[in-house]
């Protein structure tokens, strides 16, 4: 299923939420300029050096693995050399910021959109972003503890996404979201409905694939939830709920 809109506008411009939709997409613009031939300076390059790597995460950088090649010119760099030229824990911030092709990113730049506006707005601009980044930093962990020894390489926003999920849900539990069922069918979903559709989504695939092997990292999109539901009110503490202006209403009164 994929939601296209809610049913009620934020009271003002979620600014951070924009800049967010537009760094993603600026850095993978940018990735695609790199040539896609595995070498050094290509795509796949980008991904080893800023992309997650649960085993390096876990269990930190291995000596054993050379992280240039001045000793042996002719030896090619592996993705986890690569990797350990930053800090582990930094790539579990960069990782959120990559995406493995235009559909990834469109999807996460979507639900980013329909559910980070009306969470920005709620807990103001200054607790967004730490809120998203720090959901989504624990959630990759979450990911990467699930599969301690593997060395593929995790990228995308969909664990803080998801924490935003978690957010709205229990900040706006029955707003209606506007939803392409089977991508084809229109229909308004509450909240908490659309939630739980997600959270089964994730549990059927997290039970068939192992937490993530199938390509998606389901343990994270579980995890970003649940963090996001659990600290949102804590978050949000100090400010007062807003009323809530109906798109149709705000369309039609506009000035």
């Amino acid at each position: 299923m994929l939601p296209l809109i809610d049913e009620f506008s934020p009271r003002r411009f979620p600014i951070l939420t924009v800049l967010l939709i537009l760094v993603c997409v600026a850095i993978f613009a940018y990735q695609q300029t790199l040539p896609d031939n595995g070498t050094a300076g290509s795509q796949q390059a980008f991904e080893c050096t800023w992309g997650m790597i649960p085993t390096e995460v876990v269990h930190g950088p291995d000596p054993a693995i050379a992280t240039d090649n001045a000793a042996n010119p002719g030896a090619p760099l592996t993705c986890q050399g690569l990797n350990q030229r930053h800090s582990r824990f930094l790539t579990v911030i960069t990782s959120m910021f990559l995406h493995a092709s235009w559909w990834h990113l469109a999807g996460n730049m979507l639900m980013l959109w329909v559910f980070g506006a009306n969470v920005e707005d709620r807990i103001g601009r200054i607790r967004f972003l730490p809120f998203f980044l720090a959901c989504g930093a624990l959630a990759g962990l979450a990911q990467a503890y699930s599969q301690p020894s593997s060395t593929a390489v995790t990228i995308g926003a969909s664990g803080a996404v998801a924490a935003l999920i978690g957010a709205y849900l229990v900040l706006f539990p029955r707003v209606g979201i506007w939803t392409l069922v089977l991508f084809v069918i229109p229909m308004k979903i509450p909240a908490w409905i659309w939630a739980a559709i997600f959270v089964l989504l994730q549990l059927i695939d997290v039970t068939s694939t192992g937490g993530g092997s199938g390509g998606i990292a389901t343990v994270s999109h579980l995890a970003g939830l649940a963090i996001g539901a659990a600290t949102i009110r804590l978050v949000a503490w100090g400010r007062p709920p807003h009323e809530m202006v109906p798109r149709t209403f705000r369309l039609l009164t506009a000035r």
